[in-house]
């Protein structure tokens, strides 16, 4: 009885005291990794490779909010900035880690475009796979808002308050039919038309906005990334803006299709799209100063808004 008693006992205590031994006798884990590229352009993919030692179990913290638990990630920046790259390493009970940081820089891609026509020279950004003038366009003679636009073989354009200084800055401002110089609907995915675009480039159409905003986190958060900074331009608060992918989208205001007066200036940009609604009102995009969205909506297509391009 005795002996079935110290066995009862003795065993127990001997196995939990080898398993404390054992714990306590796991090796400090050792994080440490490579990174495929320390500088990329916004849309690319960086690779990991995990060299740690020791370790059984990791945790990824990308410095963008977004996190892995795989052991050698890949993953794709989509705004531009410095990251901060965590990996901690775990040891089998999780009791020990070990962490190392790296950053990674991720920068917009930019360019110019040289318009031949009349030797203007606009800024340039590519975003996801679409490169977009990052300006908007200024192309034509102007005429005062209470005109509207016609086919006669010369591109027409509105200046806000029909002032030729506002078109320096925010360029200009165009009816539906004027931009596409009188071409019918663009509904493709990517656009075909031209219209008053620089040779090489097209009008986006409203399947094109949407790969845009979609690529920058949806409607209720791509307004703020689009707009420049600050107030310069902007009423205040300008509310979210970054500018973080170097769109400068302005506000431009608007030429009113009824009578043709100005509205909007510092306070709401409009652009066209390429794609009608119906045979009256077609598709465009809004930003405010007072809200970081997109709005997508269709509009009289008499009235006058702003028009950026996109390469074929």
């Amino acid at each position: 009885m005795k002996t079935k008693l110290f066995k009862s006992i003795w065993l127990p205590i001997t196995v939990l005291t080898l398993l404390t031994i054992f714990s306590g006798c796991q090796k400090e884990p050792t994080a440490s990794f490579t990174v495929s590229s320390t500088s990329i352009e916004v849309g690319e993919s960086v690779s990991f490779t995990n060299i740690s030692a020791d370790a059984a179990n990791y945790e990824w913290d990308f410095g963008d909010e977004n996190t892995s638990s795989t052991v050698s990630p890949t993953h794709t920046y989509n705004t531009a900035g410095t990251y901060t790259v965590t990996l901690t390493a775990f040891s089998k009970n999780e009791k020990k880690n070990d962490k190392v940081n790296k950053a990674v820089t991720v920068t917009v891609q930019t360019g110019t475009l040289t318009d031949d026509r009349d030797g203007q020279i606009y800024n340039t950004v590519k975003i996801g796979n679409q490169w977009w003038m990052a300006e908007n366009l200024n192309i034509g003679t102007r005429i005062d808002g209470v005109l509207d636009q016609t086919d006669n073989g010369i591109i027409e354009k509105y200046c806000y308050d029909d002032l030729e200084s506002n078109c320096d800055v925010y360029g200009g401002l165009y009816q539906w039919d004027e931009m596409m110089q009188y071409n019918p609907s663009d509904t493709g995915t990517i656009g075909t038309i031209q219209g008053i675009c620089p040779t090489g480039w097209h009008l986006p159409t409203d399947d094109e906005w949407t790969t845009l905003t979609d690529y920058l986190g949806g409607t209720s958060v791509a307004g703020g990334k689009l707009k420049e900074t600050g107030t310069t331009h902007w009423r205040s608060p300008n509310t979210s803006a970054t500018n973080e992918i170097g769109f400068m989208a302005l506000p431009g205001g608007d030429r009113y299709a009824t009578d043709g007066s100005f509205l909007g200036l510092g306070g709401l940009g409009f652009f066209w799209s390429a794609t009608e609604r119906d045979s009256f009102n077609a598709w465009n995009r809004g930003l405010s100063y007072g809200n970081p969205d997109v709005y997508h909506d269709y509009v009289n297509e008499a009235s006058g808004f702003s028009v950026r391009c996109v390469k074929d």
